[in-house]
């Protein structure tokens, strides 16, 4: 996440990068009074690590509650984020089709 710190990244890679930030934003504050609890996976270098995260977490909320959701959406949304990633920031319309394909710009909860 290089370019972001340095700036360096295009408008839309930042996009997707807020809205990441957000949703991981909104985990934090479901932590049961723990803020500051949720621990980000984008520093990690592996990059499928950061979808693989959201999964496990998913997994281990409760069956429909709003965490669950959220880890849901987050799991698409690193997964979106990735994309934009590898494919050094130009393949805007295939980041696009995955997250309305996915439902990503659906959240319940």
């Amino acid at each position: 996440m290089g370019r972001v710190k340095h700036g360096t990244n295009t408008p839309f890679a930042t996009k997707i990068y807020k809205v990441v930030r957000e949703i991981e934003e909104q985990i934090d504050e479901l932590q049961d009074g723990r803020k500051g609890e949720f621990l980000s996976p984008l520093n990690q270098i592996k990059l499928a690590a950061w979808e693989e995260y959201a999964f496990q977490m998913s997994r281990k909320s409760s069956k429909g509650s709003p965490r669950q959701n959220l880890y849901d959406l987050l799991e698409i949304w690193y997964v979106a984020l990735r994309m934009v990633v590898q494919s050094w920031e130009e393949e805007e319309q295939l980041v696009l089709q995955w997250l309305l394909i996915n439902s990503g710009f659906h959240n319940e909860g």
